[in-house]
């Protein structure tokens, strides 16, 4: 992904104006030969910095924790946590990536009614 394909706003809706953008159910797996956790992260620190360049509302990890081993999937869905199924969700690289560099913007926030 880059920034190139990220719309900063929605045009195709003339209503939209200035809605935020959210990316949604992002993530790299871990479970196959060649995706490993480091490369996780840099996918991670990647598309942080594209989503503070272009000034998108924020990125939501799909999941937070890989899946128990007992439960069904194959090995490749069951691999995007950030956090290990191995009993004690052990924080895998990407979840350090995420914590330190995600920044929210204030403004964006909704204040109370």
């Amino acid at each position: 992904m880059t920034s190139c394909e990220i719309p900063r706003r929605d045009t195709h809706n003339p209503k939209a104006g200035e809605t935020p953008i959210l990316i949604e159910e992002i993530g790299h797996s871990t479970g196959q030969p060649g995706q490993t956790e480091e490369e996780q992260a840099d996918r991670f620190r990647e598309w942080l910095n594209i989503v503070e360049q272009e000034d998108i509302a924020g990125l939501l990890q799909w999941s937070l924790c890989d899946w128990h081993d007992a439960w069904a999937g194959d090995e490749v869905e069951r691999r995007y946590g950030f956090l290990r199924a191995d009993g004690c969700y052990s924080r895998k690289l990407a979840a350090d990536v995420y914590r330190n560099a995600f920044r929210v913007r204030q403004d964006w926030l909704v204040e109370d009614r």
